[in-house]
């Protein structure tokens, strides 16, 4: 595993106004070919990034 984030026992099945709704964002280089995946929180927080080489 690479990034968890999950809510404590009071925030189980909490609004996504409490802040744990989460989406992800995929770019990919045009020059390098390398792909960037981040998580994001709802305010547009960068809260994980992986960087994914391509196979040669």
């Amino acid at each position: 595993m690479k990034f968890q984030k999950a809510p404590t026992a009071q925030q189980e099945n909490a609004p996504p106004s409490v802040g744990l709704q989460f989406f992800g964002e995929v770019v990919i280089s045009a020059a390098s070919k390398e792909m960037t995946v981040n998580l994001r929180d709802l305010d547009g927080n960068i809260l994980h990034t992986q960087v994914i080489a391509p196979e040669q």
